[in-house]
């Protein structure tokens, strides 16, 4: 089961998935990725830069993913865009 978010653009935006056997309970599975969902948004690893436009890691700790960027705009030689509390940020 998957749960992406809605009206933001390609690669950005929440994404969490549960993975279950084929007779599990789609109910449980649905509502693990809930709890799991709503964990993301409320434990937010970002934070506002105060000095200048962008963001900056809130705590000595940060999770996130990594999106294959087919995108020919793409920093050379970095295939994976990181997308961390569903923003799409630079390697920089």
């Amino acid at each position: 089961m998957e749960l992406e978010e809605t009206g933001v653009p390609p690669g950005e935006g929440y994404h969490r998935a549960v993975l279950g056997s084929h007779d599990a309970d789609v109910a449980l599975l649905a509502a693990r990725l809930r709890d799991l969902a709503e964990a993301d948004i409320a434990r937010p690893f970002l934070e506002p830069n105060r000095h200048r436009p962008g963001w900056v890691v809130a705590n000595d700790v940060v999770e996130g993913r990594l999106e294959w960027c087919d995108d020919s705009s793409s920093e050379v030689g970095v295939p994976y865009d990181v997308v961390i509390d569903g923003r799409k940020l630079s390697w920089e």
